[in-house]
C-alpha cells in the first residue's frame, strides 16, 4: 500500500514506462531506487550548465562546469569566451598534438639506438629491431609513420630484458610517444 502511494508521487516521466512482464521487476527496482534515493534520481547537472543548486554534495560544483569537464576532470573553463560554450577550442594551438614531418619522423627512427640502420633493414615502410631481429612492418599508408614501431620497442623482451639486467629504466620515449 504503502509503494503504491509513494510511485504515484513519483513524476510522470516514471509512469511513461509502461511496466510488461519482463521488464517489470526492473522498473519497480528503479522505482525503489528514486524513493530511497532521491538526490541520486536527480540529474546532476543539465548538459548546457548548471541552472540550480543541487541537494547532493554536487552544490560546490561552479556554473560554468559542463558534463563533459566533469568527466573527464579538467578545470573549467573561463566564463568571458565569445562563443558562449565552456569547453576549449580544439583548434587552440595548446590543445592540438604537434604533427611531425616526414623528414622529422625520418630522423627519429634513424637516431633510434635499436633500430638497425643497414641499407636492406632500413625503408619508409618497414624496420629492422636489433633486438629480436624482427622487421617490423610500418604503416603502410603514410611514409615513416612510427607508431607501430613504438608499441613494438615497448613490447620487444630482448630490449626489456636488456634494460633489467642492466638496472636500468626503460628510456621514456621507448615507454610513450612524445610527438
Amino acid at each position: 500500500m504503502f509503494l503504491r502511494r509513494e510511485i504515484r508521487k513519483l513524476p510522470l516521466s516514471f509512469h511513461r514506462h509502461k511496466p510488461t512482464r519482463h521488464r517489470a521487476s526492473s522498473w519497480l527496482l528503479h522505482c525503489l531506487h528514486v524513493l530511497l534515493f532521491p538526490c541520486l534520481s536527480q540529474p546532476i547537472i543539465s548538459a548546457i550548465s548548471m541552472t540550480r543548486p543541487m541537494d547532493c554534495e554536487f552544490e560546490q560544483a561552479s556554473s560554468s562546469v559542463t558534463v563533459h569537464e566533469l568527466s573527464v576532470g579538467a578545470s573549467p573553463a573561463v566564463e568571458n569566451n565569445d562563443s558562449g560554450n565552456s569547453v576549449a577550442n580544439p583548434t587552440d594551438s595548446s590543445c592540438r598534438r604537434k604533427r611531425q614531418t616526414v623528414a622529422q619522423r625520418r630522423l627519429l627512427l634513424k637516431n633510434h639506438p635499436w633500430i638497425s640502420s643497414k641499407p636492406g633493414d632500413f625503408s619508409s615502410k618497414s624496420v629492422r629491431c636489433r633486438g629480436c631481429d624482427k622487421i617490423i612492418v610500418l604503416d603502410k599508408r603514410w611514409e615513416w609513420y612510427t607508431t607501430a614501431w613504438d608499441k613494438h620497442v615497448f613490447r620487444c623482451v630482448p630490449i626489456r630484458k636488456y634494460y633489467f639486467e642492466q638496472g636500468m629504466d626503460m628510456p621514456f620515449e621507448s615507454l610513450v610517444r612524445t610527438h
